[in-house]
């Protein structure tokens, strides 16, 4: 089924005439998204590699392309979990990370737990309305930062791992990473700078 998603032309597929698509340069790049925009914004990046880069084989039925690795990091699963085999879809088991916690509130409630945690010393309890967290970060920053610094050492081992994967399948030049976020909601802002 995710072969046919792939010929429709409506989800950014269609038949790709591989002569008119480029050749990959030297090197390996890893595409960061975070949060929604972050998301949306390696989804539709994905969709131009498809259609204007050669793939690794181009005999294949489904595109790869070893050197390009993809990594979303989201607080809010649901466009990952409403794909249904386009182009631009984000492989859940291994280029999404998930930043959510599904008791927020209960996290934030134990107040004394947190407050003793110095790696959460910027964190602002009593200006912060976590009731507002349902789905995501609910738009607060440091919600968003919050979890990504709650699972630090894990998103650190994932993007080491992408980074590795897709230096070894460049097998010559240098690593370029980018990273693609919005500046408004909760998870990308919040997450951006660190």
């Amino acid at each position: 089924m995710a072969t046919y998603g792939q010929l429709l032309i409506d989800t950014g597929g269609g038949v790709i005439d591989h002569g008119k698509q480029s050749e990959r340069q030297d090197g390996a790049t890893l595409v960061i998204g975070l949060g929604g925009t972050g998301s949306d914004a390696v989804m539709k990046l994905k969709k131009e590699v498809y259609k204007q880069l050669r793939p690794d084989d181009v005999e294949a039925a489904v595109p790869k392309y070893g050197a390009i690795k993809y990594l979303v990091i989201d607080s809010d699963p649901s466009k990952i979990n409403a794909q249904n085999g386009k182009i631009t879809d984000i492989d859940k088991n291994t280029e999404f990370f998930p930043v959510s916690n599904s008791n927020i509130k209960a996290t934030f409630s134990a107040r004394e737990v947190m407050m003793n945690r110095p790696e959460l010393c910027w964190l602002d309890f009593d200006h912060i309305s976590i009731n507002q967290a349902s789905a995501g970060a609910g738009g607060i920053r440091q919600v968003g930062r919050f979890l990504l610094v709650d699972q630090a050492l894990s998103i650190y081992t994932k993007i080491k791992s992408e980074m590795d994967s897709a230096l070894k399948a460049a097998k010559t030049g240098t690593l370029n990473v980018h990273i693609c976020a919005g500046i408004s909601g909760g998870t990308g802002s919040g997450t951006f700078l660190d």
